[in-house]
């Protein structure tokens, strides 16, 4: 149950994502109890093969936008979150990044406005001098694919 929490930061969006494909995975192994084996595997699935998560998957991370209104983040802005969110999950592991090594980084000049828009939405933990992103998912998605190409 820990690491599903710590895969989805209680997100209902990524906790239904990963559940849904823990059941498949369970039934076709059936399998009556989830060990943190069988999420790892599930993982693994998600972050390669026939059914591996792309980008879109995290675009809410990404940009601020809501049902309602048209998202007017501009590809420049929208390269900068995932260049910030990058550098948190290659500096972070399964840990704290932190905020030196993003400094280290010489990430574009308003990587703390950026920090600041993912702490204000909870994509981003802070805690005194470092960071982390709090959809681990999202994380081992960065270190597994590197930045991607929109």
């Amino acid at each position: 149950m820990q690491r599903l929490l710590e895969l989805t930061a209680c997100s209902p969006y990524y906790l239904m994502m990963m559940c849904s494909r823990l059941v498949d995975h369970m039934n076709k192994e059936r399998a009556h109890r989830v060990t943190e084996a069988d999420v790892n595997i599930v993982l693994r699935d998600m972050l390669s093969g026939n059914n591996r998560l792309t980008v879109d998957k995290f675009d809410n991370l990404l940009t601020a936008g809501t049902d309602d209104s048209v998202d007017l983040v501009t590809s420049k802005a929208r390269s900068q979150s995932v260049d910030v969110c990058y550098a948190i999950a290659r500096g972070s592991g399964r840990g704290w990044c932190s905020l030196a090594a993003l400094n280290e980084d010489k990430l574009l000049a308003d990587r703390e406005g950026c920090l600041d828009d993912f702490v204000a939405r909870d994509v981003v933990e802070r805690r005194e001098g470092s960071v982390r992103l709090r959809v681990g998912l999202f994380a081992e998605w960065l270190r597994y694919y590197g930045i991607p190409v929109s």
